[in-house]
């Protein structure tokens, strides 16, 4: 491979699945060496295969779709050069994106609200006077700063003591902004109840956070923004998802000073607790439905060696016919190569898988082949052909 060769590469991002699960939304980027920055455009992929794929949106850095629930639109971030990632949301059949956020350092994260109104994000809140344009996103050319902790900078990022990590959401019908947390902690991770009245969130709260790296889940309700936290500071936990009665909540944990391990776990009260998975790799994600943060049985998460899905009903992905225990582990998607990221909704799961030959494909299920498998097999959707641009990309069985 040759450095000209890097033009022809299309890296495809965490794709998000359409709640009727007949449509898949994955971010696609690409280096244009002749203007010497990266394009990511947003494509649109029917599971089934049965259309080609087609871009919704060009021209920008675009990532990290997120389909409303009602199925009408995508939230989606695109690079503003002077601020960071914003955020935007653009009809699903395409159109014309619209700006709702203009943070100076931009934002992460987006979860719609169950009724598709508002959009829940994180975004650092600089310290007064800090980050001004046009220091942009460096710290270089800040006053000094006074440092009276051990953690203060992050790699990649820089200082990070004096531009906090928030909680907002935003009201689409009015483009109202409101910031629900704030304080000398870093908020993330945030998740909707089904009934769109609480939010749970992962963060560091406790007065020696400096010296034990652990984290915790809280729950804000959002009427009068009382908080409460679950878990006991015993774990560095996060990636809140609520059950689908909204009475249980789940998330990922590491146990602090140990074996780097990370469990699922289903609290049944604010201390007690129960693992349903245990994995030896860092788990990376958990969703389930497609929609991070809320559950109905069905869990998939994802593993640094593999990802499987936990079912607490007869899984979908194994062999017609077979019968797994309730609980039961199941790969859906196993052998060499790498899960860039995934999305599931009901039984129908697609992913963004890249290997030896590929810098990313995303991938659907081919049912026509399950009657041999154990597992799902999976058909390309979004193909990485080393195209000249991505106007040649295409679709195959």
């Amino acid at each position: 491979m040759k450095a000209a060769d890097l033009g022809l590469l299309r890296l495809p991002g965490s794709p998000t699945l359409s709640p009727d699960r007949r449509h898949a939304a994955v971010s696609l980027k690409r280096a244009d060496l002749g203007d010497d920055r990266y394009y990511a455009d947003l494509w649109l992929a029917a599971v089934d295969g049965s259309t080609p794929p087609v871009a919704i949106t060009s021209g920008g850095l675009d990532t990290d779709p997120v389909w409303s629930p009602d199925g009408r639109q995508l939230a989606f971030l695109r690079l503003d050069p002077e601020s960071g990632p914003q955020l935007h949301v653009v009809p699903a059949d395409g159109g014309e994106p619209r700006r709702v956020t203009s943070h100076p350092l931009g934002v992460a994260e987006p979860r719609w609200s169950p009724d598709s109104g508002s959009i829940a994000y994180i975004a650092r809140v600089p310290d007064k006077g800090r980050y001004v344009h046009p220091v942009l996103l460096t710290a270089a050319s800040e006053p000094p700063r006074r440092i009276t902790t051990l953690r203060y900078r992050a790699d990649g990022l820089g200082y990070t003591n004096d531009r906090r990590k928030h909680v907002f959401v935003v009201d689409l019908a009015d483009g109202g902004i409101t910031q629900l947390t704030s304080g000398d902690a870093d908020h993330q991770h945030v998740a909707w109840s089904p009934d769109g009245t609480r939010l749970a969130f992962a963060s560091a709260r406790h007065a020696d956070r400096d010296s034990v790296p652990a984290r915790d889940v809280f729950v804000m309700t959002l009427a009068d923004r009382a908080t409460q936290q679950v878990t006991t500071t015993s774990l560095r936990a996060g990636q809140p998802a609520f059950s689908a009665s909204g009475d249980r909540l789940y998330f990922l944990g590491a146990a602090i000073g140990g074996p780097l391990e990370r469990d699922v776990l289903q609290p049944d009260g604010p201390v007690g607790r129960r693992a349903l998975r245990r994995s030896a790799s860092p788990t990376a994600d958990l969703r389930r439905d497609g929609r991070p943060g809320r559950t109905s049985g069905r869990a998939c998460a994802g593993s640094g060696q593999r990802w499987g899905a936990h079912d607490d009903r007869t899984p979908r992905c194994g062999r017609p016919g077979s019968s797994r225990r309730p609980g039961e582990i199941v790969d859906v998607l196993a052998g060499p190569g790498q899960v860039i990221g995934f999305a599931a909704v009901d039984d129908t799961i697609v992913a963004a898988v890249a290997d030896d030959t590929s810098a990313g494909e995303l991938e659907g299920p081919d049912r026509r082949r399950r009657e041999d498998a154990d597992f799902i097999r999976c058909r390309a959707l979004v193909g990485n052909v080393g195209a000249a641009d991505a106007g040649d990309l295409g679709s195959g069985p």
